[in-house]
């Protein structure tokens, strides 16, 4: 089987080195970074709201990953409806 590429996206600079080094621990999958977008099959993003700011920052990382399935992170609350995420791209939400 071919290892899954993931991305991940955190404003905080200590939560994108811990999802990237968990993601480095995995066997299977292959940390995607910087301009590699083609073999990106996931992005991961933390946001500590899901606001309209959120919103916009999946919008654009719809368009950057347009094969991408999105994984939401949420720290605190969703603002939004979920369904708007969905319509970006977004597969699962913790």
């Amino acid at each position: 089987m071919s290892p899954i590429g993931v991305a991940v996206h955190a404003a905080d600079p200590i939560t994108r080195l811990s999802l990237a080094a968990y993601v480095r621990q995995q066997s299977g999958l292959i940390l995607r970074t910087g301009g590699e977008t083609g073999d990106t099959h996931v992005v991961v993003v933390a946001v500590e709201r899901m606001n309209v700011s959120a919103l916009d920052l999946l919008k654009q990382l719809s368009a950057k990953f347009p094969a991408s399935g999105v994984l939401v992170i949420v720290g605190q609350e969703w603002e939004v409806d979920p369904q708007a995420a969905v319509a970006e791209s977004v597969r699962s939400c913790e």
